[in-house]
């Protein structure tokens, strides 16, 4: 058994990301990923690499999406 990916886990609940958005991204079947999450398999870095863009990626929507809340609340007054 290898060490779970706790840490990766939480950060991915925090962005609302799932292990089945991920299993799509890799291509991958939605088990495979479950068994790299919970330290059953090997977790490949390529797919560490994967997570990280989809942290990133929803990361920068929701700093555009504070940004046009902002303007929109600005532009009503």
């Amino acid at each position: 058994m290898y060490k779970p990916q706790t840490r990766l886990k939480n950060e991915m609940r925090i962005f609302g990301i799932t292990p089945h958005d991920v299993a799509m991204r890799l291509n991958r079947p939605y088990s495979t990923v479950q068994q790299w999450l919970n330290g059953y398999s090997k977790f490949p870095d390529h797919a560490r690499n994967t997570i990280q863009q989809l942290i990133n990626e929803r990361k920068s929507g929701r700093e555009n999406q504070y940004c046009n809340s902002q303007e929109n609340a600005i532009l009503t007054r």
